[in-house]
């Protein structure tokens, strides 16, 4: 049985150590205007924790979903320079 409902990419645990089967790579981006912010904090979560296990294969029972978490906390700055 597979645990991933869309079979096209669903992966046997025997299978799940090669590196040619399988998507493990985030894509997730976040854009925003570095004269305007400072970044604070990025975290990213595949655990539903506020971890992030790197190669791990989801979604999990404990994380249903196959997108990781991508945070990230951005500061204002107050007088952005002149463009």
């Amino acid at each position: 049985t597979y645990l991933q409902p869309q079979l096209n990419k669903a992966v046997k645990l025997a299978d799940m150590d090669r590196a040619d089967v399988g998507d493990k790579n985030p894509k997730d981006f976040i854009l925003f205007q570095k004269a305007k912010h400072d970044v604070v904090q990025t975290r990213k979560d595949n655990t539903g924790k506020g971890e992030y296990i790197e190669g791990m294969v989801f979604p999990t029972l404990q994380f249903p979903s196959d997108h990781g978490l991508l945070m990230t906390v951005l500061r204002a700055r107050a007088d952005p320079p002149a463009a």
